[in-house]
């Protein structure tokens, strides 16, 4: 690399160009939008010295994605859903925000479920443009042997070997719903009214045969209501179809954990639908037909129906004391080994996941403290997992 350059002469207010351009060479990993500050230092043959400062800004790729899409359409069952027994394609959408494009790329998707098979474990991106975008593809196949609830989740990493990003998708497999066809409320631990309990109704219905109706004969200023009490694995949505007919100051009412999160009136000509976000750890849903004092109209009731939960753990055996567990990864990243500790004296089972998705550890009988040896393997990101809470965290080995 050329640093310095002689210049003959340089008369009074001339502007000279000098014979040799100066030269550097910039790293293979730089900030996007890094602004380099070069020191400019001038002089003569007198002793005389001039100081001055050169910015240049430098550019690169900023890798990211857009979506994540599960794409059963031609090849599963077409309900956009991962379901026991289905092949089907996942689609991962990558993009380039930053400012200098990027070439010869390799996305890479894994999965930490042993129901899961990723039958095409990489997917090429040629190039990606500034601001250009490209979809990924990858084919799985389900386990037909899989429950209904289970989770699964997918370790995404895309690079160049310089730049790369990495993600997790996760996935619930099948439906978690309840939609009263058992003809009763024995499909979950629901929680009825005593008083004014709601009912099976196969009259007014949005799908199937049967859905579920607020008490009858609900006095001026009480309320009718059903709840449950879930804990929910993963984030997700709860979301439900309703059918109201009352007066306007009569309501059916959701709550989360005693929030309100909406409520609703009036005189329905057909079924709505309705949804809420839901965090992860232990939650009471609950609907509440609500009377005012006086005065009533229409069928002065309230309908349910199709109400799909969340990832929730359908044993209801393990609770999670989210205030009280906690563990510690570090170093991250790190060069081969790293800890683990726990602030619980339980033992715990500690897996170990490669990019791929496979399982290369599993140290059962884990507490306090853990050492994992990671010197063996490739630079890359990894992932923890930690049972029986399902906990996982991702460690980046370089």
């Amino acid at each position: 690399m050329n640093t310095s350059v002689n210049i003959p002469l340089i008369n009074t207010s001339q502007i000279v160009s000098i014979p040799t351009p100066f030269s550097f060479q910039v790293a293979s990993f730089v900030p996007d939008q890094h602004i380099a500050t070069f020191t400019l230092t001038i002089s003569d043959n007198l002793g005389n010295t001039w100081t001055s400062t050169v910015n240049v800004l430098l550019n690169a790729p900023v890798l990211d994605h857009t979506n994540f899409t599960v794409a059963d359409a031609v090849l599963g069952n077409g309900n956009g859903v991962l379901d026991a027994g289905e092949t089907l394609d996942l689609v991962v959408d990558v993009t380039n925000t930053g400012h200098a494009g990027i070439a010869s790329l390799i996305a890479t998707l894994g999965c930490l479920s042993s129901y899961v098979t990723v039958n095409s474990t990489t997917s090429n991106v040629a190039s990606l443009a500034v601001n250009g975008q490209q979809a990924t593809t990858f084919n799985i196949t389900i386990n037909p042997n899989t429950p209904v609830g289970t989770f699964a989740e997918f370790p995404f990493d895309l690079t160049d070997g310089f730049y790369s990003y990495n993600n997790t998708f996760s996935q619930v497999i099948g439906i978690i719903d309840e939609d009263y066809e058992t003809g009763d409320f024995t499909q979950y631990a629901w929680i009825n009214d005593i008083d004014y309990p709601w009912t099976i109704d196969n009259v007014n219905v949005y799908e199937g045969s049967n859905s579920t109706k607020s008490g009858a004969g609900l006095p001026d200023g009480l309320v009718s209501n059903l709840e449950i009490n879930v804990d929910v694995t993963a984030p997700g949505d709860i979301s439900f179809y309703k059918f109201v007919s009352s007066e306007q100051y009569d309501f059916l009412q959701f709550y989360i954990d005693g929030n309100k999160q909406g409520e609703w009136s009036g005189i329905d000509n057909s079924w709505s639908f309705v949804s809420f976000p839901v965090t992860v750890g232990t939650h009471n849903f609950e609907w509440e037909y609500d009377k005012d004092g006086s005065v009533y109209y229409g069928e002065d009731c309230a309908w349910l129906d199709y109400i799909v939960f969340p990832p929730i753990d359908l044993g209801q055996t393990t609770n999670i004391d989210e205030a009280n567990f906690n563990f510690e990864l570090f170093p991250n990243p790190t060069m081969g080994s790293f800890n683990l500790t726990f602030n619980d004296a339980k033992n715990h089972t500690v897996e170990v996941f490669d990019t791929n998705g496979k399982r290369i550890s599993s140290l059962n009988n884990q507490s306090v403290k853990t050492v994992v040896n990671l010197t063996e393997y490739s630079a890359g990101t990894y992932t923890i997992k930690v049972m029986p809470e399902a906990i996982t965290y991702q460690i980046v080995k370089q």
